[in-house]
C-alpha cells in the first residue's frame, strides 16, 4: 500500500465503524470499469455496487436522467408520498410478475 493510500485508511480507522476490511485500496476517480486509487494506478472494477447493481462509473445517459430528475425532486422520505413513486412500482410488478415491490436500502 502506497503512504498515500495509507494516510486515508489511518484515518478512517479513527472515525468509522466496519462490518468487514475493504480492501487496502483508496479510489480517487473512475470512468465506466476503470477505477484509479491515489497514487494513479487503474484497476478495473469488479465490485462496483456489488450488492446493488453495475451500471459502470460516468455513464452519460444515468448521469443525464439523474441530474434531470434531481433538478425536479432530489429525494423523498416514504413519510411522504410523491408522484413518482408509484409508476416505478407498477412497471416492476408488470415487469417481474410481482403482486407487489418494497422499496428499500438495506444492509448489515
Amino acid at each position: 500500500m502506497c503512504s498515500k493510500s495509507k494516510e486515508f485508511v489511518i484515518k478512517e480507522r479513527d472515525v468509522l465503524c466496519y462490518n468487514y476490511a475493504p480492501l487496502p485500496v483508496v479510489l480517487s476517480k473512475a470512468k465506466g470499469c476503470i477505477v484509479q486509487d491515489v497514487a494513479g494506478r487503474n484497476y478495473i472494477d469488479f465490485l462496483s455496487a456489488y450488492s446493488a447493481v453495475n451500471q459502470g462509473h460516468g455513464n452519460q445517459e444515468i448521469i443525464k436522467a439523474a441530474t434531470s430528475q434531481m433538478n425536479i425532486l432530489y429525494l423523498t422520505s416514504r413519510a411522504f408520498y410523491n408522484q413518482y413513486l408509484y409508476s416505478a412500482a407498477l412497471n416492476i410488478t408488470k415487469l417481474f410478475n410481482y403482486d407487489k415491490v418494497l422499496f428499500m436500502n438495506g444492509g448489515k
